[in-house]
């Protein structure tokens, strides 16, 4: 994206943080029209093609397995799912009645679609956005039931896609190792056992009338902290394998489509930038002059076949664009705009389903920025949901 469309999303959120009301309206039609396109990506990925768009073309080749619903490219797809599923899911959490059954549809569509999408990064996504609404819920058990219910739903949506499979209902659209291997993991029958023998549990106590131990905070605490040193100690052994200090490491960016590769080149390419590049960056839109220079490491990777020979306009991670096009003063800036939602949301997201929706909407950007690209299909709801945290949920 350019110095224009960077100028448009900036104007964004401060539209949005300006002039928005807090309407409800606007979360209707954003979930409606979501439901739809997730249905319409679920059903394509089981080979039912509604609109046509795959009339004419071979079941194995590219635009088949990598494009799907309105959207297209999956990695666009699993941005714009990421970000909308905010929507569902809090009207599952937070919902009464109606709202709420719209929700749980909502939220099942979300992960059956995330599930075969093939896309590893919604697959995360979905995974990210589960744990995080279950940490949410760890202050009262009435709350904590309704997270396991949403949870419950990941794993049936991996149990219905394999039934229809079996009764040869419908077909599976997947093309990568890595995904299928997600999909066909009998781990989600542990993880549906588990669940299901947690809610039980806590469903005899409710009814008994037993007093609720997590009103006290002591386990939220616990847990919170706990997810801190996971994150932490994720993010330690992302940048060891990114370094190459640990062993394996070819391995592992061979199943992440040379992710790893191109992230390593590209923080080699940084670092022999000179102090004022990287302090600001050398600009909007100037990842591809910055990596394929003539003499550049990239150059130099490709020849000894270190790199695919594909031409990358980005990083296929957003900080590590950004740290190149904007530098380092770049890269605090942008994540201090998240931090300070994040602030803003702290209460009002436990309180409001809408703030809920914000919160979770923005975490589903955050962790697809790790793995893909700011694209025109999740970027600028990010940015209009940074302008809600502003101007109404602080």
């Amino acid at each position: 994206m350019g110095l224009v469309t960077q100028g448009l999303l900036v104007g964004i959120y401060f539209a949005v943080s300006r002039y928005y009301d807090g309407s409800r309206s606007i979360w209707w039609i954003a979930g409606i029209t979501a439901g739809i396109v997730t249905l319409i990506g679920l059903l394509n990925r089981l080979d039912i093609d509604v609109l046509g768009t795959f009339r004419g073309m071979e079941n194995g080749e590219w635009n088949r397995t990598q494009l799907l619903s309105t959207i297209g490219n999956n990695n666009w797809y699993a941005g714009y799912i990421s970000v909308t599923a905010g929507i569902s899911l809090a009207a599952a959490f937070m919902g009464k009645q109606q709202v709420r059954a719209l929700g749980l549809l909502g939220s099942f569509l979300f992960f059956a679609s995330a599930i075969t999408s093939n896309s590893t990064t919604a697959i995360l996504a979905a995974c990210g956005l589960s744990l995080l609404l279950l940490l949410l819920s760890l202050r009262k058990r009435g709350r904590l039931l309704r997270a396991l219910e949403i949870l419950m739903l990941l794993p049936l949506s991996v149990f219905m896609v394999r039934m229809f499979l079996l009764l040869h209902l419908t077909g599976l659209v997947l093309a990568g190792d890595a995904e299928k291997r997600l999909f066909f993991t009998p781990a989600w029958y542990v993880v549906f056992v588990v669940e299901v023998a947690v809610y039980l549990i806590l469903q005899l106590r409710e009814r008994q009338e037993r007093s609720d131990r997590l009103e006290s905070g002591r386990v939220f605490r616990t847990f919170v902290g706990l997810a801190v040193a996971v994150t932490l100690a994720a993010l330690l052994l992302g940048c060891l394998l990114v370094a190459g200090y640990l062993p394996g490491s070819d391995k592992v960016s061979e199943v992440a489509n040379g992710r790893l590769a191109l992230w390593k080149v590209t923080i080699l390419t940084y670092g022999k930038e000179g102090l004022l590049f990287q302090i600001f960056g050398m600009g909007p839109d100037s990842f591809y002059y910055a990596l394929y220079q003539w003499g550049s490491d990239a150059m130099d990777w490709i020849n000894r076949g270190l790199l695919d020979n594909n031409i990358y306009s980005n990083a296929h991670n957003e900080w590590l664009t950004l740290l190149v096009q904007q530098g380092i003063l770049g890269v605090i800036a942008y994540g201090g705009i998240f931090l300070t939602a994040f602030r803003n949301l702290r209460i009002s997201a436990t309180r409001d389903p809408r703030a809920l929706a914000v919160f979770l909407g923005l975490t589903g950007y955050l962790i697809c920025s790790l793995f893909t690209f700011q694209h025109v299909l999740s970027t600028p709801f990010a940015f209009a949901l940074l302008g809600m945290a502003e101007g109404v949920f602080m």
